[in-house]
């Protein structure tokens, strides 16, 4: 499902600003061993802040997602939990008109029972209830939310996009001052 790529994505996403704060300790590591000169040592520590200011910008935007999934997974529990109920008055219904089970004086043979079924609910509507379509009313309510998932989903994605490419940059960022601390621990050791 959506949510499950997203929960990936948050996942991956968290390694990585766990190995970007590793990084900055060893960093700081290196340069506590080093004799570097005032002004190499305050630009480092321009560089610092500003690479911290952007994981915190970046945690800011990751707790976004994760909120923004916590909601949609909310919203579909709440819509599927719905559903349930619908489901359970229509068999109730059904039963009262002899219509279920499938040797019912009314069923004639034909299965008109409706069985809710979570894991195919991404295949559609018919499919998530157990292939039986129960009227427009069902399938107005679930395309409606289908499509207010699909444009939410869409929309994390963009965000998610957003925050892989502000990754990168501070991955640059990071090579960056990495080689620049080369540079002057050569130039030091010259």
């Amino acid at each position: 499902m959506k949510v499950e790529t997203l929960e990936i994505e948050k996942s991956t996403m968290e390694q990585e600003r766990t190995d970007c704060s590793n990084k900055i300790e060893q960093l700081k590591q290196t340069i506590n061993g080093q004799e570097l000169s005032q002004e190499d040592v305050r630009r480092m520590e321009r560089e610092k802040v500003r690479i911290e200011e952007q994981i915190t910008k970046h945690s800011s935007v990751l707790d976004g997602h994760v909120a923004a999934l916590t909601e949609a997974k909310e919203k579909w529990s709440a819509v599927y939990q719905l559903l349930e109920e619908r489901v359970t008055e229509y068999k109730m219904k059904a039963r009262q008109l002899e219509l279920i089970p499938k040797t019912a004086k009314h069923a004639k043979g034909v299965t008109l029972e409706v069985v809710l079924d979570k894991s195919k609910a991404a295949d559609g509507e018919v499919e998530l209830l157990g292939g039986m379509n129960i009227g427009l009313t069902v399938k107005e309510h679930v395309a409606k939310t289908v499509q207010e998932y699909e444009s939410e989903t869409a929309k994390e994605q963009r965000r998610i996009m957003e925050l892989k490419a502000q990754i990168q940059t501070t991955d640059n960022a990071f090579v960056k001052l990495i080689e620049d601390i080369e540079v002057s621990v050569r130039l030091v050791l010259l």
